[in-house]
């Protein structure tokens, strides 16, 4: 699976970029301008990048796609070392919490546990039950782990990152457009999320992870493929999507074993199936040749 990595961005620098929820049907009109609108226009004649595969602990882990935020322009911007935060004392919350965020399309509920998403409502499509279909595969993301909660190669960071109680600024429903932000701190770990929504499907997503002051590598993650994949069919039509320059490539999930995972510079990668997919753009597409 692909591991997204701007050139210029550093472990634990703010990660920005956005989250698209595609409805297949429409990919093969939709996809194209919305990839050409948001996502970077690969240069003519760059050299594709070297990969190489890795086998990190955790079993059908989907790794995601991440950015380094920096100023819009038409030339490349030199790396900037992180920033890391000021020493903090712990802060966590007390008790588990939910925050829905809803606008015309969607519904999703984020727990404080772990910043994630618990629930994703897809309001305008059914499920074979005619019930409103939630794209979180809740018996897999309980097994895998559910979206935009964060993944590293270290099996006792990524647990701690999933199963800590952030601090969350809203509870209760919020109707977008909205910001919803989790921070946690503890023993020297510093995380920060910041989710920020408005009347589409696209999600923007800011992250930071500090451990002692030192910035670590954490990736927003989708782990657990799709609500519509309650069948053996079903989940043999997943797979995972990604961009090199000008070569997309589409790699069925059956092919990748052991939680593998490419290290390379990606325009875009996501997941999907026969009808739905979640695909990560970066907020800053100057900055990846």
């Amino acid at each position: 699976m692909p591991e997204y990595k701007s050139p210029q961005s550093e472990p634990g620098n703010e990660q920005r970029f956005l989250l698209v929820i595609l409805v297949m049907a429409a990919v093969i009109f939709g996809s194209q301008f919305l990839l050409r609108k948001f996502g970077p226009q690969p240069p003519a004649n760059s050299a594709r990048p070297n990969q190489t595969t890795q086998a990190p602990p955790a079993q059908s882990q989907a790794t995601p796609a991440q950015s380094t935020a920096g100023a819009t322009q038409a030339t490349a911007v030199s790396p900037r070392a992180p920033k890391a935060p000021a020493s903090a004392s712990t802060k966590q919350a007390a008790s588990e919490t939910e925050t829905v965020v809803e606008n015309d399309l969607y519904r999703i509920t984020f727990t404080n546990r772990g910043a994630q998403a618990k629930s994703w409502v897809l309001k305008k499509y059914l499920d074979d039950k005619g019930k409103q279909l939630d794209l979180v595969n809740q018996n897999a993301a309980a097994k895998f782990g559910y979206p935009l909660s964060l993944w590293t190669y270290d099996d006792g960071l990524r647990t701690k990152l999933s199963s800590a109680l952030y601090v969350s600024s809203a509870s209760g429903t919020l109707s977008a457009p909205a910001k919803l932000e989790f921070e946690y701190s503890e023993a020297g770990l510093t995380v920060q999320k910041t989710l920020e929504f408005d009347h589409t499907y696209i999600v923007r997503v800011i992250t930071s992870v500090f451990q002692n002051d030192s910035p670590l590598w954490a990736f927003p993650a989708w782990p657990a493929g799709f609500g519509d994949q309650s069948t053996l069919a079903a989940y043999a039509s997943g797979q995972f999507e990604y961009q090199v320059n000008a070569d997309a490539e589409h790699i069925p999930a059956k092919k990748v074993s052991g939680g593998g995972t490419l290290r390379g510079t990606y325009n875009w990668v996501g997941a999907s199936t026969s009808y739905f997919g979640a695909v990560f753009i970066p907020d800053n597409t100057d900055n990846l040749t």
